[in-house]
């Protein structure tokens, strides 16, 4: 808790420094402040997440939700709704976390918002999986994958694969748990990542007795 603390501390004062250097004086910085809020907030629950700290990630990302209604901006809010949403879900509270990620899809899907529906579609595959609602979460990891091929992000392919493959596990269906994790493990190998071995892990574990 204390190195989040640490850390919005300074955030805050980069932000401070950077509003000064753009105004004429001290009521001019206020107003960029507040002027401007509603894109500071996802720094801070970025970073309590990085912590490991989903509760007060979900405090800052409810205050950002709410800043970025009242300043009008689409696209904070959309990603702000998906954040609450995976805070929640994080949080075990999976109902209201499928509440704001769909929510969250539906302006992506009118923004044509793709990266931000890629993301959307992860948080609801999450929070299905752990409802026990593999196949809506299979659809969902799909949906997300089908989004992020056309992005060409690699990275978050093998990610998502991998997550796919856990829904298919905890299914009771090894064989494809089993091809889909391959293919994360295809995409991470080639790009020389670490968790390479995470996946190999998984793998590992079908061939035990």
């Amino acid at each position: 808790m204390g190195a989040a603390v640490d850390f919005d501390s300074v955030t805050l004062t980069r932000i401070l420094a950077v509003c000064s250097e753009e105004s004429g004086g001290p009521e001019e910085t206020v107003h960029l402040i507040r002027q401007r809020q509603h894109s500071f907030a996802p720094t801070m629950y970025s970073a309590w997440e990085r912590e490991g700290q989903p509760g007060p990630a979900l405090a800052h990302a409810e205050h950002a939700l709410a800043l970025s209604r009242a300043a009008g901006h689409r696209r904070w809010q959309t990603n702000a709704l998906n954040a609450v949403g995976w805070f929640q879900a994080q949080l075990g509270n999976y109902p209201q976390a499928l509440t704001h990620c769909q929510q969250a899809l539906t302006l992506q899907q009118q923004d044509d918002d793709r990266e931000g529906q890629a993301a959307t579609w992860d948080s609801l595959g999450y929070a299905h999986h752990h409802l026990d609602h593999h196949a809506q979460a299979v659809d969902c990891y799909r949906n997300a994958l089908d989004v992020i091929r056309d992005l060409g992000d690699r990275y978050q392919e093998a990610i998502t694969l991998t997550k796919l493959g856990d829904t298919h596990h905890a299914a009771g269906n090894p064989d494809v748990a089993r091809a889909t994790w391959q293919g994360a493990l295809a995409i991470l190998t080639d790009l020389d990542h670490p968790d390479a071995e995470t996946v190999r892990g998984k793998l590992h574990t079908l061939d035990e007795p």
